[in-house]
């Protein structure tokens, strides 16, 4: 029997170690180009703001963000924070897991990968 549980393609990145303040994404993916800016509030809560470019980003919570809907095959992303010195990149070619949250015989089925990017 299959339950109700949905999922989305995605790829995830994470930061480590965390960056605690606001940062800026540049990215290439698939060829389509786009920045973005992940803007810590003061009440402690992030939001993604200054997006241009081509790539959908879904959102962002701390040192994590996830681009929503989309399964890129190449991915090259620089994360540079504002008030610290952080800076990395990563130059990859994700391997995403099939996920089936519902049971092997039941939709959906999506994609999923996670990359992390380190300091240079």
């Amino acid at each position: 029997m299959c339950t109700e549980a949905g999922c989305v393609d995605g790829l995830t990145v994470e930061l480590q170690p965390e960056i605690p303040s606001t940062y800026d994404v540049e990215l290439v993916l698939d060829g389509a180009s786009g920045t973005f800016t992940c803007t810590k509030h003061e009440d402690g809560g992030w939001q993604v703001t200054d997006e241009s470019g081509e790539v959908p980003i879904w959102g962002c919570v701390g040192s994590q963000f996830e681009i929503a809907d989309e399964t890129p095959k190449s991915v090259q992303i620089t994360v540079s924070a504002q008030d610290i010195d952080w800076t990395g990149s990563v130059d990859a070619d994700p391997d995403y897991e099939v996920i089936q949250p519902n049971g092997p015989n039941c939709t959906p089925t999506c994609s999923i990968a996670t990359l992390t990017i380190q300091p240079d």
